[in-house]
């Protein structure tokens, strides 16, 4: 990944909460090619966000349609995907305690 920011904010006028969607510049080759960039938003879901704001410069799992040539994050791929970071890091957390529990 390139480059991000805010692409928008979501709620916080009266709701009292907001949330921030971000977007991406990401680049990609394909089968050895010259290097190609293309913006990307955040994916959310219908019950919140799908994937973590990863950091600039690391790599992010992508999916391209050959067919049509877009591109997009793979947001099931366990790098990105927010539920099983959250999963991960909940069962190393859990791990932590029962090992100071037990001594």
């Amino acid at each position: 990944m390139i480059a991000s920011e805010i692409a928008r904010v979501l709620g916080g006028s009266g709701s009292g909460s907001s949330t921030t969607q971000w977007k991406y510049v990401v680049e990609y080759r394909v089968d050895g090619g010259e290097p190609q960039r293309v913006e990307l938003k955040q994916v959310w879901g219908l019950l919140g966000k799908k994937m973590i704001n990863p950091p600039t410069g690391h790599d992010v799992p992508l999916l391209l349609d050959t067919t049509s040539g877009k591109v997009r994050f793979d947001v099931d791929h366990p790098a990105i995907n927010f539920k099983a970071i959250y999963k991960a890091d909940k069962a190393k957390r859990d791990a932590e305690f029962r090992k100071k529990l037990n001594g």
